[in-house]
This record gives structure tokens, sequence and C-alpha cells, in this order.
């Protein structure tokens, strides 16, 4: 059993760095201010607080993507156009922001079969990159499927570091386009993660603890699948915007 995890609230974060992940995702590290350490497990999130110069506050969750152990909260964030979003889009390095948590129930932790199976939609890809880059970094011999449906290759949240993570660990990886452009140079599966996809590339899905992340939908579909599939519904863990 996990040890209980202790809470920032609303502690002062800079942002340190904004980079342009893809064409509508953008990726921020957040640093604390008073060398402060937040302790959290992979699949976690925590929420961003913008405060603005007339004392209004917006505050909105995200997944962590950082590594557990880190002092360094990353985030892959969409660029919708809310109010959070359009305070981010704006943002630059050294501003400041407010963090709170951890919190969830969305948490990784190794099976007794040492088998996962991830399923991510998007930005729904962000608690999985903890997960991996804590497997990676404790060693864990995990053996992982990971299915992830993007728009279009541009798309892909970091396919570079995915790759190398595959090449040091037992990580498979089946990435699905759903609105692949003409221009997209593209040998994989195209089209939405369907129930004959997850059965031809999970043969032994009944043998892993199986980990979603998506929209309400997505994750309904999902799970669906799944217990079609043979899947225990206690070997299901969903994270839904």
């Amino acid at each position: 059993m996990s040890e209980r995890i202790e809470q920032i609230i609303s502690s002062p974060y800079k942002l340190d760095e904004v980079e342009q992940e893809t064409q509508n995702v953008k990726m921020f590290r957040f640093s604390p201010t008073n060398d402060q350490e937040v302790a959290f497990e992979p699949g976690m999130f925590f929420m961003i607080e913008y405060r603005d110069n007339d004392g209004s506050k917006i505050k909105r969750a995200y997944s962590v993507a950082s590594a557990p152990g880190s002092k360094i909260l990353e985030f892959y964030i969409g660029m919708v156009g809310g109010k959070l979003t359009s305070k981010l889009d704006s943002a630059k390095k050294g501003d400041l922001y407010y963090i709170s948590g951890p919190y969830g129930k969305f948490k990784f932790s190794q099976s007794e079969n040492k088998k996962s199976l991830f399923i991510a939609a998007g930005t729904g890809i962000s608690p999985f990159m903890s997960m991996l880059r804590g497997i990676e970094g404790n060693g864990l011999d995990e053996d992982v499927v990971m299915l992830y449906s993007v728009k279009t290759t541009n798309g892909i949240i970091k396919r570079d570091e995915l790759n190398s993570i595959k090449s040091r660990t037992k990580l498979k990886t089946i990435i699905t386009l759903t609105k692949p452009e003409q221009n997209d140079v593209w040998q994989g599966y195209t089209g939405r993660i369907t129930k004959e996809l997850i059965e031809k590339e999970v043969e032994d899905i009944g043998e892993r603890t199986c980990y979603l992340c998506g929209s309400n939908e997505f994750t309904k579909a999902m799970t669906d699948y799944l217990l079609v599939l043979g899947v225990k519904k206690e070997n299901i863990k969903k994270d839904v915007w």
C-alpha cells in the first residue's frame, strides 16, 4: 500500500520553460520558488492557478508528466482557448503560477504479472509519460504496451523520447492517426483505437493491468472493449478529462 502523500496548497511556482510541443499543445515546466519538494506518484494530477491583478483566480487540473521524485513539474496542455489556457498561451518564462496537489487515485503500481497496458488519446499521454519515466528511472521490469491515438503525425507528443524509452525498456508502442494529413509519411495504423486493434496487438490482454486516459467518450469506449475482451473490471484504471 502506498504511503500517504502530503499535498501542497497554492504554492508559488515559477514558469521555467515553455515549448511548442505540437501544433496545438504546449509543454510547461514549473519549479518551486522556495525549494519546496512535493512527492507524487505517476498518474496523479495538480491544480494550476493563475492570479490576476484584480484578485480573481482561475485554476484547472492537469496530469503531471514529470518522473516521480522530480522537483520540476511538467505538463502538456492543449491550447483550447479556455480561461486558463488563454493565459498560459501567452505566458512567459519567469511568470508566477500557484500549484496545489497532488490529487487523484489514478496511480501506477507495478502489477503482479509485471504487465501493463496504457491507452491514451492526445494529451492523455501526460500521466503515461510520468509512468514510463518512473519505470525507466527505477529500473522496473515492467512489460508495457501503449496504444496511443492522435490526429496527425505532428500531434505525437514526445515521439523521440518514447522511442528512446522503448530502446531501454520493455515498451511496445502502437500509434494510430485519426485524421492523417496528405503530407503525413505514415505506414502505421489509421483510424480510432478499436476492439479489433487491441485484440490484434495485445494477445495477452487478460494478464495486464489496463490504464486509460482521455475524454469520457474515449475511456467509456475503451472500457467496453476491454470488458468484452475478458479484462476484469478491477484491472481497469481510468483518468477521465
